[in-house]
């Protein structure tokens, strides 16, 4: 029985695509002697789909967060980058981040901030009259 080459065969996986190679497996559209190697094919790009990878987000996640491979397409429409040297440079950065310090402080202090605007109103009120 002849033993299957994996840099032969491996490259023809790869241009069907994974979806593809498993129907042809359940099919048995493969010869047996190649069953392993595809096997260990499939096997790979089910690990290279769950591998760990960080991306990072400017305002949700600085620091990093890990994510599994296949939902990195859909993140990175969603503003998630893979470095965070690709954070935003521009106006509109700047304008959300100091939107999101002003509204932290807001949350934190919103009580002090109110009762400072009532002291004032009321002192001018008080002086008008």
């Amino acid at each position: 029985m002849p033993i299957a080459d994996p840099e032969k065969i491996w490259p023809k996986l790869e241009q069907a695509g994974v979806e593809e190679v498993r129907k042809k497996v359940a099919m048995g559209v493969y010869a047996d002697y190649k069953i392993p190697v595809i096997g260990e094919w499939l096997r790979r790009k089910e690990e290279e789909r769950n591998a760990p990878t960080y991306m990072y987000h400017e305002f949700e996640a600085p620091e990093g967060k890990v994510f599994p491979a296949s939902e990195v397409p859909t993140l990175e429409r969603a503003g998630w980058v893979d470095t965070p040297a690709k954070f935003g440079k521009g106006l509109r950065s700047k304008w959300l981040r100091a939107s999101l310090i002003l509204s932290s402080f807001w949350g934190q202090h919103w009580k002090w901030i109110v009762t400072t605007l009532l002291t004032v109103i009321g002192i001018l009120v008080a002086m008008l009259m």
